[in-house]
């Protein structure tokens, strides 16, 4: 009988947990790498991506509201809405409201017409569409 040592088994969780790391991928994929590095545009183009199931990727909403977060923290306006939509309903994270809000907020700071809408209503507004048009459900 194989008697595994608690390091094999350590090794083989890490090696799972990278493989579902949002950060990680065993495949060249310009677009993650330039998001990993801090490219907003790029981090909110894999958020859509994986919100919407597109160009290959399994749709996975917390992964999206993940790179929507990166992306809204470098600066992307639509991915501050994006994630303020996903707070609001609880896609792929928690539902929150006040957080909705403030996400809403900072969209709406930086120009958004649709974020301005939404964050003028306070608890937020019955249409919910991202700005790709697509519904969140």
């Amino acid at each position: 009988e194989e008697v595994k040592s608690p390091l094999s088994a350590g090794l083989l969780t890490g090696m799972l947990l990278l493989a579902v790391s949002p950060l990680c991928s065993a495949v060249s994929d310009p677009l993650r790498e330039a998001a990993v590095k801090g490219d907003a545009e790029s981090a909110f183009r894999l958020g859509l991506e994986y919100y919407t199931g597109s160009a290959g990727r399994t749709r996975n909403p917390e992964v999206a509201v993940y790179w929507f977060r990166k992306a809204a923290d470098g600066g992307n306006i639509p991915a501050s809405y994006n994630l303020g939509v996903c707070l609001e309903h609880g896609i792929g994270i928690e539902k929150s409201r006040i957080a909705a809000y403030h996400a809403y907020r900072k969209a709406a700071d930086g120009g958004l017409l649709q974020a301005r809408l939404r964050s003028a209503c306070g608890k937020g507004c019955r249409k919910n569409t991202l700005p790709t048009g697509r519904s969140p459900d």
